[in-house]
């Protein structure tokens, strides 16, 4: 399984720079991100709910073989 982690790797799969310090690494065919939340502290880890969303642009390349 090939595994991507340094920064050198990572920079040739995004498309701007200001978005690498979200990248975590790329797995085979994963993109594993990260994101940092800060959570006031009256946040209840065991009854409050955290929900997100992504505004996300996906371009697929495929060969034609």
């Amino acid at each position: 399984m090939d595994e991507k982690r340094s920064k050198e790797d990572l920079l040739q799969y995004i498309g701007d720079a200001e978005d690498l310090p979200f990248m975590y690494k790329i797995v085979a065919n994963n993109t594993i991100m990260k994101f940092n939340i800060n959570l006031n502290d009256k946040f209840d880890i065991d009854k409050d709910e955290v929900k997100f969303g992504f505004n996300m642009h996906i371009e697929s390349k495929r060969s034609a073989t």
